[in-house]
């Protein structure tokens, strides 16, 4: 079963249909500023490729990319010759679209940026948008002409954490169990473990909404006019508030639906109590792979030098979510520029241990994110 959320659809519609790009340059450049501190549009023809400037703390700003076209990459190769045509020297984009992108045509972005020995950051596309824009009904009214407000159960969770795209990596057999068991749940993982990015995947296949708002009126209405299944609390050792809301709603409805609550290991006993789970309703979310998290690490659009990747994959410790903050603070850092770092130019450096770009310049910046639970 699909559920419907009205505005969500309204919003990934109007974004099919043709743009004012300027309007989207705009746009893109305000929503991004959480990404990218200090992003700023560059309006006009004569931009040197640049539709927008990014900054840098090596030097000058890089380049934002935007487009409403259907051939992105073509695009992306035009702004690129421009910039280089103008003598810019940064060697870094990021891409800013509004078509939604299979990940085959995302790595093909990847792949024509690194023929102009270019690193490519991040690619946003329509689905990023479509996520970034449901928070934002004034963006939506001014370049969608799009009205309304979120649900109070949505496929998109309520986080400050970046979600784009991308599959579920070495995730089989937690998907098997989770569609397998018609009871409440319990998912547990470390911080950077992967359990939003899992459960916002499954939600977009109809297999339940995340609860978003503790408005007991707003959280009826919602389940009256969608019925799901399954209802997620996500960091729900965060908010036992409206875990609480939603067991009380299902008792004064006589509804059907499970419970699936996700929390930090330290806390499980404290969720285990209040829906009253058993150890089978419970499975904790474990780290992946080495191999697995190679492919993550490419998913997020690093594909070397092997060095770092290894480094990062010892950093990680088995965590996708860390590996892709640690993948994208190399790329902005420039590849090129942290390959320097980590193997002094030529592989020595990682072959003598006297890397590593992680734990020397990195971990400074994302140890205070990813700090785990002292109990985990």
């Amino acid at each position: 079963m699909m559920y419907s959320d009205q505005f969500y659809d309204a919003i990934k519609e109007a974004l099919k249909k043709p743009l004012d790009p300027n309007l989207f340059e705009l746009c893109v450049c305000d929503l991004l500023q959480k990404d990218f501190p200090g992003i700023v549009p560059i309006p006009g023809g004569k931009d040197a490729g640049m539709d927008g400037a990014i900054p840098d703390a090596k030097g000058e700003p890089y380049q934002l990319i935007c487009t409403t076209s259907k051939s992105v990459v073509r695009n992306l190769s035009s702004n690129i010759e421009s910039y280089i045509n103008a003598g810019r020297p940064n060697k870094k984009a990021v891409v800013a679209t509004s078509k939604f992108l299979r990940q085959k045509e995302r790595l093909r972005l990847y792949d024509k940026a690194r023929e102009y020995n270019f690193d490519l950051i991040q690619v946003y596309d329509g689905e990023a948008f479509a996520l970034k824009l449901y928070s934002r009904p004034d963006w939506c009214q001014r370049l969608l002409k799009v009205t309304g407000v979120p649900s109070a159960l949505s496929i998109i969770p309520k986080t400050n954490r970046p979600i784009i795209g991308g599959e579920a990596i070495g995730r089989a057999s937690d998907i098997e169990w989770l569609k397998s068991i018609n009871a409440d749940l319990i998912l547990y993982g470390q911080p950077g473990c992967g359990k939003t990015f899992l459960l916002h995947l499954l939600a977009k296949e109809g297999w339940g909404l995340f609860a978003v708002n503790e408005d007991e009126g707003e959280l009826a209405n919602a389940y009256r006019s969608k019925s799901p299944l399954v209802i997620i609390v996500d960091d729900a050792h965060v908010s036992i508030r409206l875990l609480e809301i939603l067991i009380y709603l299902r008792r004064e409805l006589g509804a059907s639906y499970h419970l699936l609550a996700t929390c930090w290991p330290r806390e499980l006993n404290q969720i285990r109590k209040i829906l009253n789970a058993h150890n089978d309703q419970i499975r904790e979310l474990k780290s992946l792979s080495r191999d697995s998290m190679v492919d993550v690490i490419k998913q997020a659009g690093l594909v070397g030098p092997n060095a770092l990747v290894r480094e990062i994959i010892t950093q990680s410790q088995g965590k996708p979510g860390l590996a892709v903050t640690l993948a994208d603070l190399c790329l902005r850092g420039g590849s090129k520029d942290v390959q320097e770092v980590v193997v002094g130019g030529d592989q020595k450096g990682a072959k003598s241990g006297k890397g590593g770009i992680v734990s020397k310049t990195l971990s400074p910046r994302v140890s205070p994110l990813f700090r785990l639970p002292d109990a985990a």
